[in-house]
């Protein structure tokens, strides 16, 4: 049995679909995803004061791109409606 990486199970441009699901808790949400079902960070950027700007998820062949559920939803953009 082989050990892999997250970034060597998918390369750069394979991924076809990005889904994004919003949370109100997106650091507990990071946190929870990885520890329970073991997705490992592919790349996690932060502002200044410790806020999340993009976050890609990793598991096996998919990634997902969990983001913070936005107070004043958007009808016109359904993934940052709570």
């Amino acid at each position: 049995m082989s050990v892999q990486t997250a970034a060597e199970k998918v390369a750069v441009g394979q991924v076809t679909m990005y889904p994004i699901l919003g949370y109100r808790d997106l650091a507990a949400a990071i946190d929870w995803l990885c520890r329970v079902f073991s997705f490992e960070p592919l790349e996690i950027m932060q502002d200044q004061d410790g806020g999340y700007v993009h976050v890609e998820l990793r598991l096996g062949a998919g990634v997902i791109m969990p983001t913070t559920q936005s107070k004043d939803p958007d009808t016109d953009i359904p993934g940052v409606s709570p």
